[in-house]
């Protein structure tokens, strides 16, 4: 008995990672919609860095380790803040499900936008192939009309996608005028013509749907704003676990995650977004970095001489 008494008690075993795979689990509507509503209300969005499949999992990691040691978290003595809870360790499962749920309805509008683009390029390479042929039989058709060359010449300057929507159209209205001379062509011209008429509608559409809709940056709004949730409540965690634990192995258990750089082998990103999306999200404010403007304005140094120059009394060299 006296051995047993001597015994140090052993730290409680880090988190696994089987608890957080083996567990079903799910939020209910109504707490689904108390954190949307809170997502929503979020004023300063964290900047979104992708690789959120495995971000999510050391965010459970970390949640985890403060449920263990949520007796000692709750007396650390924030300043200026309020103290952290038991309910807000607990809630911390919920935001990090609810970021889980709407990465994966942003990234469902994302999968139309890409099925919009890949069917873009290849009906937009057609349609430019189609654009370059009658535009040749077009220069002939104009060899001795000045303001028909204008008009081919001003259709051939476009690029991008939007540029060539329009150049489409405008080549159709353009092969109306002249319909009697494109028939008669040889190398398939007509056929071209009505080819186009069935891609430029197309286009058209697909050429809006690439874009990202209204609902799909609400979506991404949404997303950024349930990732702010769990990175502030994550980052109260790891300082009440600093304040507690630093200098022991349990600091292990809060490590933050570290993206694997580039070459060494990592994973590629689950939601495919590799750095910061261009959002709307703002990062949280940092203090401000001294500018040209603020810096404090050091002495001038007083200017060498030149080397094997002699100085008068006036100072010039």
């Amino acid at each position: 008995m006296s051995g047993k008494k001597n015994e140090k008690p052993k730290a409680p075993p880090s988190p696994q990672t089987t608890d957080l795979a083996d567990t079903p689990y799910s939020l209910t509507p109504a707490r689904k919609a108390a954190l949307t509503v809170e997502a929503k209300a979020v004023t300063v969005l964290a900047a979104f860095p992708g690789r959120l499949a495995q971000r999510i999992r050391r965010f459970g990691e970390i949640r985890l380790a403060a449920e263990r040691d949520a007796a000692d978290l709750i007396k650390t003595p924030f300043h200026d803040e309020a103290p952290l809870t038991l309910a807000e360790i607990q809630g911390q499962r919920d935001r990090i499900e609810f970021l889980r749920l709407s990465e994966s309805q942003f990234q469902a509008l994302r999968t139309t936008q890409r099925e919009a683009f890949l069917a873009f390029e290849t009906l937009g390479a057609e349609a430019a192939a189609i654009k370059v042929r009658l535009l040749r039989t077009f220069d002939l058709r104009f060899v001795k009309d000045p303001e028909g060359r204008k008009l081919v010449s001003a259709i051939r300057v476009g690029t991008g996608d939007p540029d060539l929507v329009q150049d489409v159209s405008d080549i159709l209205l353009l092969s109306d005028k002249h319909s009697d001379y494109l028939a008669q062509c040889p190398r398939g011209e007509a056929e071209g013509v009505a080819r186009l008429r069935v891609l430029s509608p197309m286009l058209s559409h697909l050429l809006a749907a690439k874009g990202i809709s209204e609902e799909a940056m609400a979506a991404r709004r949404l997303r950024d704003g349930a990732y702010t949730l769990v990175v502030q409540t994550e980052s109260r965690l790891r300082a009440g676990a600093t304040y507690w634990y630093e200098g022991t192995e349990k600091m292990k258990d809060y490590a933050l995650f570290v993206a694997p750089t580039k070459g060494s082998g990592g994973e590629e990103d689950a939601d495919g977004e590799e750095g910061i999306e261009p959002a709307e999200a703002a990062k949280p404010a940092e203090a401000a970095k001294p500018t040209e403007a603020t810096k404090p304005v050091e002495a001038a140094k007083p200017a060498e001489p030149a080397k094997g120059a002699k100085s008068g009394g006036d100072g010039k060299a």
